[in-house]
């Protein structure tokens, strides 16, 4: 089940970093995340918290909703 979520969530996380043309290593530092945690979103493999959703959010420049909606 988690997968029918995850990996959607994950590419559409990966769509809007790239749009806005920033590298998972500025993400992951912007957001103070683990050197691995963006890509194992981004792939699905992770299950971000609210609280982890929220930071990804600002750390984007979006806000939640815009995250979000996928």
């Amino acid at each position: 089940m988690k997968k029918v979520i995850l990996k959607p969530f994950g590419i559409h996380l990966c769509e809007i970093r790239v749009n806005k043309n920033l590298t998972q290593a500025y993400l992951t530092f912007k957001g103070k995340f683990d050197h691995k945690y963006i890509g194992k979103v981004e792939q699905g493999e992770r299950n971000p918290s609210l609280k982890t959703l929220c930071r990804l959010a600002d750390a984007l420049g979006i806000n939640l909703t815009e995250l979000l909606n996928f």
